[in-house]
């Protein structure tokens, strides 16, 4: 929409009260622009979380401009205009409004008040600032935003069910019931136990029964046995039930999470990553056996509430306006718990982040000499973790306090009017005892039913973390319809063109290649023109925008990803191994291991004698980051696990990058020995000695070079 756009007073006075903006926490480190847009937009009406915005908009992969901001606001329907005004005009602003923070990330300013700003973080949620903060960290630069006539608020798909997030677990329906049959026996148990208080105080000691007192004593002893053991039982299946659904959930998750697109990956922390699949403990804990003790609280609740009325309507009626005010206490938190959960949950994030990456680059941090600057970040980033969990923990103790004060109240109240009415006649002395006990179990009940409640609202930011894992769409052609022969390993790319997003330059456009089956092919070209992205397409981890990828003639859509990648190895500079022997890592962790052949191929990949040089041979143990292993080795025992795979086509990114010379040209001959089609990305002039043809990529064209033009481009 033009920002030349007048705003409509009708339009004004319509949508002209304040609401709270929801927050929307960004997926990906990009997507701050998407989450801001989307804020503004549910404070109009909208319901659209991080899932439905995604669809409607996917330019976001490398972050967005205004331009790219204003494009969905206006497939969202709402006026946009783009301003730049100073820090004091800042309150003549139509609020909300995306603001431009840090000169490389959008939040949205919801008010300011007395001198305080208000700001909602797609990173790391609601925040209050006071002048002295917010003026060095804001630009100057706003986009006010507002719906346009007739507008109509977006209804997105809505919030995933569990089942279709976590996926069913076996057997959990069965034992759900058991538990179920469990409780209710031991609920009958509860609610029978004031009926002997009753007893005792209103026969037994009124008659002086010593004999029914005994009988009484008795009776109320085996329940009280029964009662041990039903709740010892249940208490038992219901960690066994929780275990058993931690356990499904987190292999569907971790299942799914493993066929995500390489692009999901690519676009988060692995901390953030770790932080998400970590909410699926929260969520268990918060919902599974929740539910079904959720459903007994309501039913005893309900029963008991129908035994106070018998025994007393006035009185009842002042516990059960307790209760209504103990929601309207929890009520009035919502917002406050569910903004401190979402800063907890983001600052551990953060927190996680940065120890994994301090970890991982320990090397580099000792070098720079940067442990002091390190540590004193991991502790900020800790200090603020804890700060916000106090603060979550003081308002919940708040709040808590209050609703224990509430209750308190009313059964002060109940006891004092109670007494009266037993000193009118109206109720005995055990009657009202046993109805303090039904008080009791009525209020205690009702608040945990409310809480549960609550705290699914609450839960729900854990599920929405652990959603944008299982609502990412998976990888796509994993399975194909040919089941034919491959007839021999020629790779293809027909007409193929990529760029990362709308306003981003073309890698790949109208491009064809020809790699004959045996055939090695060298591709060379600056830094950051695609080659890398050129291999991702090769090795099917990429999907072109248009044209195709074949094998054998054969589309990958119809060959399939998983069959093509049984014929397809390919060896970056930035592969990992993975913790385990050095035999594990080259036969990829194979049940049956072919111990010879991990030989051969290590000896192809130039490594077997310095691997015969260490103290435990192939069974030396590495690490994840290469522990014991130089960078040369790291990447010979990465060619080697490809090699293992038998693969009849070879692609190669600067997979000997870190190798000498003479130890390249070695191994680029065994290489040549093998007969698989190879596809080499070069840096070097050794890589090219055994290439047949050499093409240069640079402005989204691939055209071909004789060897000394590419020694040249070199």
């Amino acid at each position: 929409m033009s920002s030349e756009a007048a705003w409509d007073q009708a339009d004004l006075l319509k949508f002209g009260w304040r609401r709270p903006i929801r927050a929307i926490v960004q997926g990906q480190n990009s997507e701050c622009g998407l989450a801001c847009v989307g804020m503004i937009a549910n404070y109009y009406g909208s319901r659209l979380d991080l899932v439905d915005l995604r669809k409607i908009n996917s330019n976001s992969a490398r972050g967005m401009s205004l331009a790219a901001l204003t494009d969905l606001a206006g497939e969202l329907g709402l006026h946009s205009r783009a301003i730049r005004v100073e820090l004091d005009e800042i309150v003549n602003v139509r609020l909300p409004a995306i603001i431009h923070f840090d000169a490389n990330h959008f939040v949205v300013l919801e008010r300011v008040r007395s001198g305080k700003y208000y700001i909602v973080d797609p990173q790391i949620g609601t925040v209050r600032m006071t002048r002295k903060y917010f003026s060095p960290r804001f630009t100057g630069i706003v986009m006010e935003l507002m719906p346009v006539k007739n507008f109509k608020p977006f209804k997105g798909v809505g919030g995933s069910s569990l089942l279709s997030i976590f996926g069913s677990v076996k057997g959990v329906r069965s034992s759900l019931t058991w538990l179920f049959l469990l409780a209710l026996a031991l609920e009958v148990t509860v609610l029978v136990s004031p009926l002997f208080v009753q007893s005792v105080v209103d026969t037994v000691i009124v008659n002086h029964d010593e004999s029914l007192l005994a009988t009484i004593a008795i009776a109320y002893f085996l329940l009280l046995t029964i009662q041990i053991f039903i709740s010892s039982v249940r208490t038992w299946s219901v960690n066994v039930v929780s275990t058993s659904l931690l356990l499904g959930w987190s292999a569907n998750v971790f299942r799914r999470l493993l066929r995500l697109p390489n692009s999901y990956f690519e676009s988060r922390s692995l901390g953030d990553i770790s932080s998400r699949f970590g909410s699926l403990a929260d969520v268990q804990q918060s919902v599974s056996v929740g539910l079904l003790e959720a459903a007994m609280d309501s039913c005893v609740a309900a029963l008991t509430l129908a035994v106070l009325f018998l025994y007393d309507p006035l009185l009842a009626w002042i516990v059960l306006a307790g209760v209504l005010s103990y929601i309207l206490l929890r009520l009035a938190a919502l917002r406050a718990i569910m903004d401190n959960n979402i800063d907890v949950i983001s600052a551990l994030a953060r927190q996680e982040t940065n120890f994994i990456e301090s970890v991982r680059s320990v090397a580099l941090v000792r070098r720079s000499n940067k442990q002091a600057f390190q540590t004193a970040k991991y502790v900020n980033h800790l200090n603020e973790s804890q700060r916000k969990r106090l603060d979550l923990q003081a308002l919940q103790m708040l709040f808590s306090g209050a609703g224990s004060l509430l209750f308190g109240a009313v059964k002060i109240l109940v006891i004092f009017l109670g007494a009266k009415q037993a000193m009118l006649g109206s109720l005995t002395a055990g009657m009202l005892v046993a109805f303090i006990f039904y008080v009791d179990q009525f209020t205690g009940r009702a608040s945990k039913l409310v809480d549960f409640v609550i705290g699914l609202r609450v839960a729900k930011v854990h599920i929405d973390r652990v959603s944008d894992i299982t609502s990412t769409a998976e990888e796509v052609f994993l399975e194909g319809s040919y089941k034919g022969p491959l007839f021999n390993a020629d790779v293809e790319l027909v007409n193929v063109s990529f760029r990362y997003g709308h306003n981003e330059p073309w890698l790949l456009h109208g491009q064809d290649l020809h790699v004959a089956s045996g055939e090695c092919i060298a591709i060379c070209g600056p830094s950051g023109v695609g080659k890398s992205t050129l291999v991702k397409i090769l090795s099917g981890d990429l999907d072109p925008l248009a044209g195709s990828l074949r094998l054998g003639g054969i589309d990958i859509q119809k060959l399939g990803k998983r069959r093509f990648r049984e014929i397809v190895s390919t060896v970056t500079q930035d592969d990992n191994l993975m913790s385990g022997s050095i035999t594990q890592n080259i036969t990829g962790f194979s049940p049956e291991p072919d111990d010879e052949f991990a030989m051969e191929c290590a000896r192809v990949a130039g490594v077997h004698d310095e691997i015969m040089a260490m103290p435990m041979r192939y069974e030396t143990l590495i690490g994840d980051l290469g522990v014991l292993v130089s960078g040369g080795q790291k990447q010979r025992l990465c060619l080697a696990r490809a090699l293992y795979r038998r693969p009849r086509v070879l692609i190669l990114d600067e997979a000997t990058s870190h190798l000498d010379p003479a130890t390249e040209i070695k191994v680029s001959a065994a290489l040549t020995e093998l007969n698989c089609t190879r596809v080499l990305i070069a840096h070097r002039a050794e890589t090219l000695i055994f290439a047949g043809k050499v093409m240069l990529l640079n402005h989204g064209k691939l055209k071909p070079l004789n060897k000394s033009q590419a020694f040249a481009e070199l």
